[in-house]
């Protein structure tokens, strides 16, 4: 993901604000793929359905300028008016290009099409909070990219 259009970090204001990167490897058959190798999104990311907006454990990653409250140790925070520290940030700097890996298992003989689906969703707020004060705000769709990929070589199951 490159920021292109931006003279600022992505996403920027608000510590509630993230991006969520989420890929999903799906044989010819409509199987999901296992995650073998890559990052997936952290539990602050949504549990329950993914088509819901839940991400949580699946494979992708979110970028985000994360706090944490120095007197609960709650991370990330959405009170950043309180005394916070930041445990991480991994927003995309101006024309700066974030890139992360990924690695399925394709273990099926007869399948030798694969499907990949790469979303990048904004989130306004964490969806805990949102759920909390009862806000109905989807997610925003910044890029996908879909794209079929035949599988040449059998010997390697991945």
């Amino acid at each position: 993901i490159t920021n292109v259009g931006a003279g600022h970090y992505v996403p920027t204001d608000s510590p509630l604000r993230h991006l969520i990167l989420v890929v999903r490897a799906v044989s010819a058959k409509g199987k999901p793929l296992e995650l073998l190798v890559g990052e997936r999104v952290p539990a602050w990311g949504g549990t329950g359905e993914p088509r819901e907006g839940a991400y949580a454990g699946l494979p992708g990653t979110i970028y985000a300028r994360v706090l944490e409250d120095l007197s609960t140790h709650e991370a990330p925070t959405a009170a950043y008016w309180n005394p916070t520290r930041v445990e991480s940030d991994t927003r995309i700097a101006p024309l700066a290009t974030a890139t992360s890996s990924y690695t399925f298992e394709v273990s099926d003989p007869g399948n030798d099409v694969v499907e990949i689906d790469v979303v990048l969703f904004y989130r306004r707020a964490f969806r805990s909070l949102m759920e909390l004060k009862g806000w109905d705000v989807p997610d925003v769709v910044m890029a996908r990219h879909t794209e079929t990929i035949r599988i040449a070589n059998r010997g390697n199951e991945q």
